[in-house]
C-alpha cells in the first residue's frame, strides 16, 4: 500500500530517534492494520539501510519474557557482527498482542507482569528498542504494566484511512422475484406492465389485481435498485389495498415501502412504515412477516448508530426464522448480526457469523444475501489489513450483483474497491472505480450512495493536495445531504469544506462553513463534533489576528472537551488559549494555561505535547524578559523533539534559542543556531521555517553592524515569504530592509520599504506591526524635514500603542513627539 503523507510524517520521527539513539529508547509503534504495519516495516527499513541493523524479535504465548528474548538476542552472533562492523542496532519486537494472551494462575497477563516486574533490567539492553502493538494491547499495557510504559521515550500511532461500506441486509420477503435473474426481472416488467395496460385500456376493474400487480412492478424496481420509483408503485398498491380491506396485502406493501425508505436514506420514515406493518403482521397471526419486519427495524437502527438495539432486533428475528423454519430469514439476520458486530469492532466475530450466513444462502440458492455477504466479509478483512483478500471477495460480490442486475449492490462493490485500491496505493484504479460507483448510484438515483462516493473522492483529492478538486466533490456531497436529510453527512462536509477553503488561504469563507458546521452539530446533539468546530473557528479567527474572538471559541472548545472527558482534545484546547493570551500579552494567564497542558500531557503520555508546551512556557518566559529562564525551557522542549524524532519541533526549538541568545547579545552564537535551525527547515521542506530563519539570521548581523549581508539574508527571505503566501513574515522582512536601508543612510529605499510593510499590516490586522511602521515612517519624515507629517505618523502610531499597552512604541513615539513639539514651538 502507498503511505498517506501523515504516515511519511511519523515515519520520519521514528527514523530520527533510531538515526540519533544512542542507548536504550523504548518507543510503542500504534498500528492495528497489517497491511499498514507491513508497509511501515518495510519504509523503516529502506530508509535505514546501511546505516542501522534492524534485529527482528518475535513473541508468543510460548515466548511472553521479552527481557529474556532481547538478551538472547544480544548474545548471538548476528548481534555481534553488527557491532563488530560498527554498525548500530535495533530491536524490533513483534507478537507482544498474541503474547499477553498467556494468563498467571491469578489471571494476570504473564508476558506483562514481566515488563513491570523487570522494568529497571532493561537499562542493560542500551539499544532502541521498538514494540509494534494494536490498539487493544496498549490499553492492556497502560493498565497492568504502567511502570514499564511510564519509561516510553514515545508512542507513534498509526491509522489507515477507511472508507468502505459496510450494509445490513434488506429482507424483502419475496422469495419468487428475489431468485430471478436480471433478464428475468425484465422480463416479469414486461408482463406486469402489460396486464395492467391492457385492464386500463378496455376500461376492466379489478381492483384485487391492480393491488398486486402494481406491488410486483414496485418490488421490481427495488430489486433493480430504483428504489423512488418503488415507492410510487407501492404507494397506488398500498392505497388500494386499503380501499378493499386487505390487510394482508397492506402489510405487505407497508414492510415494501420502509425498505424502499431505507435505500433513498428515509430511516426514520422506513421505522414508521415497518411499526405499522409489524402491528398489522402480529393481529394477523403472520409469523414470517413478524420475523422478516424485525430483522428491518434492526437494519434500520443499524443505520442510525443504535447498533444494541439493531441486534436485539436481529436475534428476536434469528428466533423466529428458526423456530418456522425460514431458512432464508435465518442467513439474513446471521448476517445482519454480522454487521452489527463489525460496527462493534469486534471483526473475528463478525467473519464467524458472516461465513454461518454464507453456508445458508448458498445451500437454498439465495444470490442477492450471497453477495451481500460477500461483499461484508470483504469489509471485515478490509479492517482487518488483508487487503487483497477483501478485494477478492468484493470482485466476487460485484460480479453476483450484476449477474442479479442490483444495480445498488454493484455501486458499493465498485466502492469498496475504490477504497481497497486507495490503500494499496494504485491511484489510478481506485479513481476509476470510485468513479464507476458514482454513475451508477446517479443512475439508480441512489442518493446515499452518491453522497458517500463524492465524499470520498473528496478525500481523495484533498489528501493529494488538489484543494479545488476537492472543493468540488465536497459541494456536490453537501448538496446531497441536504436534499436526502442527512445532518451528520451535511454537519461533515460543511466542515471539510472549511478545511479545504482554509487550506486554499480563504479564511473568512471556511468561517461561514465552520459556522454552519458548529449550528448542526448543536441541533443534532454531536458533542465531538461541537468541540471540533469550536477549535477549528478559533484557529480560523486566529489565522485573521482577531486573537479576542479566537479566545472565545477555544475557551468554549475546552468546556466541550472537560464535559466529554476528551482529555488530549483539553490539552490542546489549553495550549491554543495560552498562545492567544500570549499574543494579548497577558503573560501570567498564558503560563498558567501551558502548565495545565503540560500536566496533561505527562499525564496520558503525550510526549509531543509535552515538547510544545515546554516551548511555549519558553515563549512566554521570553515574552517576560526572563531570558535565562527561557532557555532552560527551549532546551528541555528541544531534547524532547529530539529523542521523539519531531524534526519540525526541533527546527522551531533552535529558532528560539537564536532569539533567546540575541536578546542578550550574543550575536554570534544566536547566528550559529540559526543557522541549525535553516538546515533542517532546507531538508523538510519547510519553506516557512527557511523564510523565518533566514529573516532572524539577517536581524543578527545587523545587529553586528553587517547591514549589506543582513539585506543579502533578508532578500532570500523576502522571495520565499512571497511565494508561499506568508505576509506577516513579509511584511516582517519589509520593514527589517527598511531598517537596513535606512542605516545605510539610503532613505528612500528606507521610505519604500516601510510604507509596503506598512500595507500589509494594515491587509492582515496585525495592529503591532502597524504602530511599529507609523512610528518608523514618522522618524523618516522628520529626517526628510516636513515635521507637520512625522507628528501626523507620531501621533498615530501612540494611538494604536497606547490601544495595545505596548510601552516600547509608546515611550519612543512620546519622546519623538515632545522633542518635534519643542522645535515646531521654536519656528
Amino acid at each position: 500500500m502507498e503511505l498517506e503523507p501523515e504516515h511519511l510524517y511519523k515515519l520520519d520521527k521514528l527514523v530520527t530517534l533510531l538515526s540519533i539513539s544512542e542507548d536504550l529508547s523504548i518507543v510503542f509503534v500504534r498500528c492495528n492494520e497489517p497491511v499498514l504495519c507491513n508497509a511501515l516495516y518495510t519504509e523503516t527499513v529502506k530508509r535505514l539501510e546501511g546505516e542501522l541493523f534492524i534485529y527482528d524479535i518475535n513473541m508468543s504465548e510460548s515466548s511472553p519474557d521479552l527481557l529474556k528474548l532481547l538478551n538472547e538476542a544480544k548474545a548471538s552472533e548476528l548481534y555481534t557482527q553488527n557491532i563488530k562492523g560498527n554498525k548500530k542496532v535495533a530491536f524490533f519486537v513483534f507478537g507482544l498482542d498474541k503474547a499477553i494472551e498467556k494468563k498467571t494462575s491469578e489471571g494476570k497477563s504473564e508476558a506483562l507482569l514481566l515488563l513491570n516486574m523487570m522494568r529497571e533490567r532493561f537499562l542493560t539492553i542500551e539499544n532502541p528498542v521498538i514494540i509494534w502493538i494494536n490498539s487493544i494491547s496498549l490499553s492492556k499495557i497502560l493498565k497492568e504494566a504502567p511502570d514499564f510504559f511510564s519509561w516510553r521515550t514515545t508512542v507513534l500511532e498509526f491509522d489507515m484511512k477507511k472508507e468502505e461500506v459496510v450494509r445490513a441486509a434488506i429482507d424483502f420477503g419475496d422469495t419468487e422475484l428475489e431468485s430471478l435473474s436480471k433478464k428475468e426481472l425484465e422480463d416479469r416488467w414486461e408482463y406486469y406492465s402489460r396486464l395492467l395496460k391492457e385492464y386500463h385500456e378496455k376500461g376492466t376493474i379489478d381492483s384485487q389485481k391492480f393491488a398486486y400487480w402494481n406491488y410486483k412492478l414496485g418490488m421490481i424496481k427495488l430489486l433493480r435498485g430504483y428504489s423512488k420509483e418503488a415507492i410510487t408503485y407501492f404507494q397506488e398498491s398500498l392505497k388500494i389495498s386499503r380501499q378493499i380491506g386487505d390487510r394482508r396485502g397492506e402489510c405487505a406493501v407497508l414492510g415494501k415501502l420502509g425498505n424502499a425508505c431505507s435505500d433513498v436514506g428515509e430511516v426514520k420514515k422506513a421505522i414508521e412504515y415497518y411499526e405499522r406493518a409489524l402491528f398489522i403482521s402480529h393481529e394477523v397471526g403472520d409469523q414470517h412477516s413478524d420475523g422478516v419486519l424485525l430483522g428491518n427495524l434492526g437494519s434500520s437502527y443499524l443505520h442510525l448508530g443504535e447498533v444494541t438495539k439493531a441486534i436485539e432486533y436481529y436475534e428476536q428475528a434469528l428466533l423466529i426464522s428458526r423456530k418456522i423454519g425460514d431458512r432464508r430469514g435465518e442467513g439474513i439476520n446471521l448476517g445482519n448480526l454480522g454487521s452489527s458486530y463489525l460496527h462493534l469492532g469486534e471483526v473475528t466475530k463478525a467473519i464467524k457469523y458472516y461465513e454461518q450466513a454464507l453456508v445458508v444462502s448458498r445451500e437454498i440458492g439465495d444470490r442477492r444475501n450471497e453477495g451481500g455477504l460477500l461483499s461484508n466479509l470483504g469489509s471485515s478483512y478490509f479492517h482487518l489489513g488483508e487487503v487483497t483478500k477483501a478485494i477478492e471477495y468484493y470482485e466476487q460480490a460485484l460480479l453476483i450483483s450484476r449477474e442479479i442486475g442490483d444495480r445498488r449492490a454493484e455501486g458499493n462493490n465498485l466502492g469498496n474497491l475504490g477504497s481497497s485500491y486507495h490503500s494499496l496505493g494504485e491511484v489510478t484504479k481506485a479513481i476509476e472505480y470510485y468513479e464507476q460507483a458514482l454513475v451508477v448510484s446517479r443512475e439508480t438515483g441512489d442518493l446515499n450512495g452518491e453522497e458517500n462516493h463524492l465524499g470520498n473522492l473528496a478525500s481523495f483529492y484533498y489528501y493529494l493536495g488538489e484543494m479545488k478538486k476537492a472543493l468540488g466533490y465536497y459541494e456536490q456531497a453537501l448538496l446531497i445531504s441536504r436534499k436526502i436529510g442527512d445532518r451528520r453527512g451535511e454537519e461533515t462536509h460543511l466542515g471539510n469544506l472549511g478545511n479545504a477553503l482554509r487550506n486554499l488561504g480563504e479564511v473568512t469563507k471556511a468561517i461561514e462553513y465552520y459556522e454552519q458546521a458548529l449550528l448542526i452539530s448543536r441541533e443534532i446533539g454531536d458533542k465531538r463534533g461541537e468541540e471540533n468546530h469550536l477549535g477549528r473557528l478559533g484557529v480560523a479567527y486566529s489565522d485573521l489576528g482577531e486573537m479576542k474572538k479566537a479566545l472565545g471559541y477555544y475557551e468554549q472548545a475546552l468546556l466541550i472537551s472537560r464535559e466529554i472527558g476528551d482529555r488530549r482534545g483539553e490539552e490542546t484546547h489549553l495550549g491554543d488559549l495560552g498562545n492567544i493570551y500570549n499574543d494579548l500579552g497577558e503573560i501570567a494567564k498564558a503560563i498558567e494555561c501551558y502548565e495545565q497542558a503540560l500536566l496533561i500531557s505527562r499525564e496520558i503520555g503525550d510526549r509531543h505535547g509535552e515538547g510544545s508546551h515546554l516551548n511555549n512556557l519558553g515563549n512566554s518566559y521570553y515574552r517576560l524578559g526572563e531570558i535565562k529562564k527561557a532557555i532552560e525551557y527551549y532546551e528541555q522542549a528541544l531534547l524532547i523533539s529530539r529523542e521523539v524524532g519531531d524534526r519540525h519541533g526541533e527546527g522551531n526549538r533552535l529558532g528560539n534559542l537564536g532569539n533567546a541568545y540575541e536578546d542578550l547579545g550574543e550575536f554570534t552564537k544566536a547566528i550559529k543556531y540559526y543557522q541549525q535551525a535553516l538546515a533542517i527547515s532546507k531538508k523538510t521542506g519547510y519553506r516557512r521555517g527557511e523564510g523565518h530563519h533566514l529573516c532572524n539570521i539577517g536581524t543578527s548581523y545587523s545587529n553586528l553592524g553587517e547591514f549589506t549581508k543582513s539585506i543579502e539574508y533578508y532578500e532570500q527571505a523576502l522571495i520565499i515569504s512571497q511565494e508561499i503566501g506568508d505576509r506577516r513574515n513579509e511584511e516582517s522582512i519589509l520593514g527589517n530592509l527598511g531598517s537596513s536601508y535606512g542605516s545605510l543612510g539610503e532613505i528612500n529605499k528606507a521610505f519604500g520599504y516601510f510604507e509596503r510593510a506598512l500595507s500589509i499590516s494594515r491587509e492582515v490586522g496585525d495592529r503591532h506591526g502597524e504602530a511599529r511602521w507609523l512610528c518608523n515612517l514618522g522618524v523618516i519624515y522628520l529626517q526628510f524635514g516636513d515635521l507637520n507629517k512625522a507628528i501626523e505618523f507620531l501621533e498615530m502610531s501612540l494611538l494604536i500603542g497606547k490601544e495595545l499597552k505596548d510601552p516600547i512604541i509608546i515611550d519612543l513615539c512620546e519622546h519623538q513627539l515632545n522633542s518635534l513639539k519643542k522645535q515646531v514651538n521654536k519656528i
